[in-house]
Order: C-alpha cells, then sequence, then structure tokens
C-alpha cells in the first residue's frame, strides 16, 4: 500500500490453557488498567499554613 511503508502489524496467538495463553492473559489485563498518577504539587501546598 501506498503510504505505509516500514510498518508492521504483529498479532500473536497462544494455545488457551498454556501457561504462555496465562501469560498473554495477564499482560492484557496489565495493558488495560490506567496508569497510576502522583497529584501534582507545588511548593505551596508543601508547607504548612500559617495560623
Amino acid at each position: 500500500m501506498e503510504g505505509t511503508q516500514g510498518h508492521r502489524l504483529l498479532t500473536y496467538y497462544a494455545e488457551p490453557g498454556t501457561p504462555d495463553h496465562d501469560g498473554v492473559v495477564l499482560l492484557d489485563m496489565l495493558g488495560s488498567r490506567p496508569t497510576p498518577r502522583e497529584p501534582a504539587s507545588s511548593p505551596d501546598e508543601t508547607t504548612s499554613p500559617s495560623i
């Protein structure tokens, strides 16, 4: 196809019930989770308020 030079699509398949299949399922589960992020903090948020 024109405009797709250098692109490849790879598909992996593992036989159900094998350790390889279990690994692929685990990777799929990890890949679909959102990445946890630390809340952004500014220097003002890290100091105690003066009373």
